[in-house]
């Protein structure tokens, strides 16, 4: 038996992003909402936030992995209408430029997608700009290497490399250039390291070490990693 029940678009805020959203009377004939979340009001028919809530829905489908079929149900609107307005985004794709330094701290990761398709990225950590990057299947060594290589004949020198500590972006940096400082990107330290500790960790020491760790990510100057070390040779 086909499903009659009609659709109904979520609400999404334009400020937030929450779905938490309900009716709070009108404005000027036309209905208002109010987010729970963050407490702004607005309403459906501005053109501005509806365009912005759907690059939401876009972000979701990118990053999220959400399929249209899941869209579609979150957000009210039909796959066929999601598509066409995904495909629109997708035409007009922002121009990429290389931004030239002298001296540059890359950051490199890989993304993973669907159909085993891997953005790597590869960042400079001061401006905060895309660099370089590489449609792939995988972080690949030799592709790593071309990468790097590319990068270097722009007449830029690497001083440093801050990745997740896969081996091979670290032999593609010492193959490339081996003087270059790698170091591992604190966000991935405190993963691995809550994986292996547990957050229900019987044993005091290791609820305590757990607490510490947790801080990494906050580190962000020399005064905060001294006092980190502190704290971790305290606990030791």
């Amino acid at each position: 038996m086909k499903n009659t029940e009609k659709k109904v678009k979520k609400f999404c805020c334009w400020g937030c992003g929450s779905l938490d959203t309900t009716k709070w009377g009108k404005c000027l004939g036309k209905q208002r909402f109010k987010c729970k979340n963050c407490g702004i009001l607005s309403t459906r028919s501005n053109v501005g936030v509806s365009k912005k809530n759907c690059e939401i829905w876009f972000r979701e489908w990118i990053v999220g992995k959400q399929t249209f079929n899941q869209l579609s149900n979150k957000s009210g609107y039909s796959e066929r209408t999601l598509k066409r307005m995904f495909y629109s985004y997708l035409e007009r794709y922002p121009e990429w430029k290389i931004v030239k330094r002298e001296c540059i701290n890359l950051l490199i990761d890989g993304t993973y997608f669907t159909n085993k398709l891997c953005l790597v990225l590869y960042r400079e950590n001061n401006v905060k700009v895309t660099f370089f990057y590489r449609l792939t299947d995988g972080e690949w060594r030799d592709e790593l290497i071309e990468d790097l290589r590319n990068i270097i004949s722009l007449g830029v020198e690497i001083e440093s490399v801050t990745c997740d500590g896969l081996s091979n972006i670290i032999k593609a940096v010492k193959k490339t250039t081996p003087n270059t400082v790698i170091q591992r990107c604190l966000a991935h330290i405190q993963r691995e390291c809550s994986n292996w500790l547990t957050k229900g960790s019987k044993s005091e020491a290791g609820r305590e070490l757990y607490l510490i760790i947790n801080q990494l990510h906050k580190i962000d100057n020399c005064e905060k990693w001294g006092y980190w070390v502190v704290d971790l040779v305290k606990w030791y």
